[in-house]
Formats: structure tokens, C-alpha cells, sequence
């Protein structure tokens, strides 16, 4: 029994894994946790391609549901433990998809898929019902869908086994989970997704905010120092919301602007580094952002004994860099 359990599992992840909202975004050539939300999931896919590409993202994550569950069903000996395992198990693998690094949706076109698989069609209408009833009340779907979700367990007790149920309610507590707010972590980009996002994102700001550089179709900017460059990023979930380029190997982008910049250096035998394109996602620019790069700074500073810090400015913040310790010159 522990082997088709295991088996279940596996299989149940394995197909919850098979992320929608990320092969359609990948089609229409954009990264889909660069877009919006960045959430890999059919609501995302709705507000940035389509309220109908949203519901054919929604419908194909269910529909991994159901083709899991019958798979289990005609392989085994079908069992409410079987049963319940692969629901958890393609929640689990759709919102922690091992090939995307972990992170997927949010799982609730996943169980609407489970509860139309294994749910007597009495149960099905009493939940229409309730979310019909909710959204006419709320006039918003998404809470109305939260409720209706958290209110399920119980029609669960009524039609399904205990055991059913209580591994349902699990695979809720998954979904519940991802949906709980995002904190910005702060980090090394060393991930592909990562170094495309940071392409994005110096595009918007040096592009299409300060016109330094010239448009593409793209709509990505990769540095001309990229290959030197270590950038810290600010992630919220998968996506990235501001970064900083560092470069500590000469030649640095000033000794191209100033010829003779040793002189200007106090001790330009120091161990020196750059920092450049600074960038925060419009979004996020009056929170803590900003903040936590810095503050990462000092650390990658502190922990590569880094004597100075060089940046290129303009002179009408002096104040502001210069509370940050910089000196112009």
C-alpha cells in the first residue's frame, strides 16, 4: 500500500507540475513572471492576455486535475487515501513546479478540477449556489471563490468519506497558503529567469522611463557590461521588483566617461567597485525597496572587503547621495 501511495504522489505532482500559464505566456514570447502578479496561474494569464485565454489556462489546469485522478483510478485499486493523495499531490506540484524553481499558481482551478472529479453532482450545485450567492453579494469573484473554497470542507463531510474529506481540506490549506501575501527577499541573481527579468526591467526604467538607449522589439535591455556585472535583486515571489548591477573588474563604465579617473580616487590601488543601474518596478518605488538593496550592498561591500564605492550620478541629488555616504568629485 505505502508503494501505490508513493505512486499516487508522484503522479499526482508530476501533472500538477505541467504549468499552463507559463508554456502560453512563453508562446506569445513574454515571461509570465515578469507580467503582472508574476504569479505562473490562469488569472494572471486573464489580465495580461484575455479574460479567454484566462479560462483556457483555468480549464487545462483542471482538466491535469482530472486526467491524475483517473490515472490513479484505472491503475489501482482505487481508495479514498489514493484518491485524496493525488489532489494534494497536483496542488503541491502546481504550486511548487520542480522545473520552474518552485514557483507556480495558485492551485484553485486545481481543486475546482478535483471537486468536479470526485464530488456527486448534489455537492457541485450546493457550491455553485453558495459562489453564485456570494458574488452577487460581494460583486467580486475572487473573494466570492475564497469563501465558497473555505466553506467547502464542510459539504465535503456530508458527501465524502471522513478520510476524503480531511485530505480534501488539506489540499485547501495548500491553496489558502499561496495565496497568503509574498515577502521581498533579497539575493544574488544567478537563475536564467532572474537575468531575463533584469533585462526587462532595465529596459523599462532606461528606455522607456530615461531614454539612454534606443527601443526594441524586445522590449528587453541586456548591459554592455553584463558579463562582469553581479546584481542583487529584490524578488517578491518570482518576480523581480528592483536590482542593482555591481562590478568591482576594471574597466569600470567611468573610465570611459573619465579618462584620468585615478587621479579623482584617493587610492585607486584600493579594492574598488561600481555600482550602476539602479532600478525599482514603478510599483514598488515607496516601500522598503530601495532600502534592502542598499542594505544588501553593505553586506556584498562588507563581505568582499571593498574599499570604495563608485556610482555615476546626477548632481541634482547630491543631497540624497550624499546621505548615503558618497562624495562627489
Amino acid at each position: 500500500m505505502l508503494l501505490k501511495i508513493l505512486f499516487a504522489a508522484v503522479i499526482g505532482y508530476l501533472f500538477g507540475c505541467i504549468n499552463f500559464a507559463y508554456y502560453y505566456a512563453r508562446i506569445k514570447g513574454e515571461n509570465v513572471f515578469a507580467l503582472g502578479s508574476s504569479n505562473a496561474g490562469a488569472t494572471n494569464i486573464g489580465r495580461n492576455f484575455g479574460i479567454k485565454a484566462g479560462i483556457i489556462v483555468g480549464i487545462l489546469d483542471g482538466l491535469k486535475m482530472i486526467a491524475a485522478l483517473w490515472l490513479v483510478q484505472n491503475l489501482f485499486n482505487p481508495s479514498d487515501l489514493l484518491m485524496g493523495i493525488t489532489v494534494i499531490g497536483c496542488v503541491c506540484g502546481h504550486i511548487f513546479p520542480l522545473q520552474l524553481n518552485f514557483n507556480g499558481g495558485k492551485g484553485a482551478a486545481c481543486l475546482i478540477g478535483a471537486g468536479l472529479y470526485l464530488l456527486p453532482w448534489q455537492a457541485i450545485v450546493i457550491l455553485v449556489i453558495l459562489f453564485l450567492f456570494l458574488y452577487l453579494f460581494q460583486r467580486n469573484y475572487k473573494k466570492a471563490a475564497f469563501i465558497t473554497m473555505c466553506c467547502s470542507p464542510i459539504v465535503f463531510c456530508l458527501y465524502l468519506s471522513w478520510l476524503t474529506s480531511v485530505l480534501f481540506t488539506a489540499a485547501i490549506c495548500l491553496v489558502v497558503y499561496s495565496h497568503l501575501p509574498k515577502k521581498v527577499k533579497f539575493k544574488v541573481a544567478k537563475t536564467k529567469d532572474e537575468f531575463e527579468q533584469i533585462a526587462k526591467l532595465n529596459y523599462q526604467t532606461f528606455v522607456e522611463e530615461i531614454p539612454q538607449h534606443q527601443a526594441n522589439a524586445k522590449h528587453s535591455l541586456t548591459d554592455k557590461m553584463h558579463a562582469k556585472n553581479i546584481y542583487i535583486v529584490a524578488k517578491k515571489g518570482p518576480r523581480v521588483i528592483g536590482m542593482v548591477a555591481l562590478n568591482d573588474k576594471r574597466p569600470f563604465s567611468l573610465d570611459q566617461k573619465i579618462p584620468n579617473l585615478n587621479q579623482y580616487i584617493e587610492d585607486p590601488n584600493k579594492h574598488l567597485c561600481e555600482v550602476r543601474l539602479l532600478s525599482i518596478a514603478p510599483d514598488f518605488r515607496k516601500g522598503k525597496v530601495l532600502a534592502g538593496l542598499i542594505h544588501s550592498i553593505c553586506k556584498y561591500v562588507i563581505k568582499n572587503h571593498i574599499d570604495y564605492l563608485l556610482i555615476s550620478a546626477t548632481t541634482r541629488e547630491l543631497k540624497m547621495y550624499r546621505s548615503f555616504g558618497f562624495k562627489p568629485f
